[in-house]
């Protein structure tokens, strides 16, 4: 018999983190104390609860390697995936159905339903941070860069470390802000630039003008994303609430 050699290829992403800029938390490891970077701990936590098919939707981490001056993540690359900025640019000549948007927002919904159940807040979900995988007959959700991210907390935050334009409006008037109302907040704007195909969202205009579809939506869509975007937090839906909506049902 002739052996055959069979090759396995692994696609990986390479995040190189000046070593100035890097949080670290010391931890026992192998009855050694190192120091490992936050954000390889937050990604390690944020995948620990795994869909019914054994998954997570956050991206694996694969090492961490101490260079000179930087440290350097290695982490799952998905061989048939596109970053969801890349996708919609591509598309932005035809606009995604609903079925399509609900399809994606209804995965991101239970992605951060289980990254904050594992104490995990990602604070800077957008179009850039999401990748989409394409496996045999379905699209996956993946999450991805855990460098804004911190634990969830029951007091109210002050310091913002996500991209401005998706601020929650507490933010935006130099109020604290919670974990949950912010998230929501986040997917709200996910969604809008799902459904509008061109325009990126923005927290000042949207507070200062308003900002418009130029589609019609159905009602229970339309109630969706008015819940996810109320300027006020205590009449923003819960994570819970967008999960049983109508419209993702």
């Amino acid at each position: 018999m002739i052996p055959i050699l069979i090759e396995f290829i692994v696609k990986v992403a390479i995040k190189y983190i000046p070593k100035a800029k890097v949080k670290n938390v010391t931890l026992s490891i192998d009855g050694k104390m190192q120091k490992v970077p936050l954000e390889a701990i937050f990604m390690l936590q944020a995948s620990s609860i795994k869909n019914s098919d054994g998954k997570s939707a956050v991206i694996s981490l694969f090492d961490v390697c101490d260079l000179e001056k930087d440290l350097v993540l290695v982490m799952e690359r998905p061989v048939h995936s596109v970053a969801l900025s890349t996708y919609l640019t591509r598309r932005k000549l035809s606009l995604l159905e609903e079925e399509e948007a609900k399809y994606i927002m209804k995965q991101l919904v239970d992605a951060a339903i289980k990254m904050h159940a594992a104490n995990i807040f990602h604070r800077d979900l957008k179009q850039e941070n999401i990748l989409l995988e394409a496996s045999p007959g379905i699209t996956r959700v993946r999450v991805i860069d855990f460098g804004c991210s911190c634990l969830v907390s029951m007091e109210p935050y002050r310091d913002y470390l996500g991209t401005l334009n998706y601020a929650p409006p507490e933010y935006a008037h130099r109020r604290p802000y919670c974990a949950g109302p912010t998230t929501v907040w986040h997917l709200g704007a996910i969604l809008f630039e799902l459904l509008d195909g061109t325009h990126r969202f923005d927290t000042c205009k949207f507070l200062s003008k308003g900002l418009q579809l130029k589609r019609h939506l159905s009602e229970d869509c339309g109630h969706f994303l008015g819940m996810c975007l109320s300027s006020d937090p205590t009449k923003r839906c819960t994570l819970d609430q967008m999960q049983w909506h109508p419209w993702l049902l």
